[in-house]
């Protein structure tokens, strides 16, 4: 599983477009300290350029070496509706490289690459009522990858018909 997601609580994304009309460093700063925050960076074993430029957004031209980087990565950019209207206004005081990073950074990259993991399923069946049974099961995978707690369940509902031989 590739791609990037938005685990994050919706008041960050508030917390973003209030900060991004402000003072550019500040909104920097605080991008980078919103990431190292939520536990995703791994200042000892991740990687070196990627952490530099986070830790040092603000400084220079990092932020459009962030997005050149990205790129050069393979870094699937956001879609998020919210970040690309408020990141839309920002034209002015960001080039295009520079908004991808932005955008990339409003969400979070995930690689998980385990070939097996845990899967449960929980279900309850009705006894044959006519012809027809009812399943209401719940399952999927569980595991831990990257700091993050994977847990993709669905829930189903299903009617049958049982096949007795």
């Amino acid at each position: 599983m590739r791609g990037n997601v938005d685990f994050r609580d919706p008041g960050e994304t508030i917390g973003k477009m209030y900060g991004a009309m402000g003072d550019r460093d500040t909104f920097l700063n605080t991008l980078s300290f919103i990431q190292l925050s939520s536990g995703l960076v791994d200042l000892r074993r991740g990687d070196p350029i990627f952490n530099y430029l986070l830790l040092n957004l603000s400084q220079g031209n990092n932020l459009e070496m962030m997005g050149a980087y990205l790129a050069s990565q393979g870094t699937h950019f956001s879609t998020d509706v919210i970040s690309l209207l408020v990141y839309a206004n920002l034209q002015d005081k960001y080039n295009p490289l520079e908004l991808l990073a932005l955008s990339a950074l409003s969400r979070t990259s995930i690689n998980a690459k385990d070939k097996q993991v845990f899967a449960y399923m929980i279900y309850v069946e009705t006894p044959k009522f006519g012809f027809v049974k009812a399943r209401l099961s719940w399952h999927g995978p569980l595991f831990k990858d990257s700091g993050y707690t994977i847990h993709m369940s669905t829930l189903e509902l299903a009617l049958m018909v049982p096949i007795d031989f």
